[in-house]
C-alpha cells in the first residue's frame, strides 16, 4: 500500500465485542447495545458477537455532535442518554 495510509493496520482500528466498544467510548455495554438498536451505532456483526472500527466511532460521536434529542428527553453528553436512563 503506498500513500498516506501506508501505516494504516486495520488491526490496531478493530474494538472487538461490546466490552471493548464500551471502554473506547466511555460507555457501560447497555448503553452499547443500545445505540446500536437506537441510535445507529457503526458496528459488524459476526453472529452475535460486535466489532467496530475506532475511526467508525469517532465519525459516529462527531456527527451527532450538536444533535439534539426529541422534545421531553433530558439529553446525556452529545445528545445521548444519561447512563442511569439506558
Amino acid at each position: 500500500m503506498n500513500g498516506p495510509d501506508a501505516n494504516y493496520i486495520l488491526a490496531d482500528d478493530i474494538l472487538h465485542g461490546a466490552q471493548e466498544i464500551a471502554e473506547f467510548g466511555g460507555w457501560t455495554r447497555r448503553q452499547v447495545y443500545h445505540f446500536v438498536s437506537k441510535h445507529d451505532l457503526p458496528v459488524i456483526r459476526i453472529g452475535s458477537a460486535l466489532s467496530a472500527r475506532k475511526t467508525s466511532i469517532l465519525k459516529w460521536i462527531e456527527q451527532r455532535e450538536g444533535v439534539r434529542p426529541p422534545t421531553g428527553e433530558n439529553p446525556g453528553p452529545a445528545g445521548f442518554p444519561p447512563r442511569d436512563r439506558v
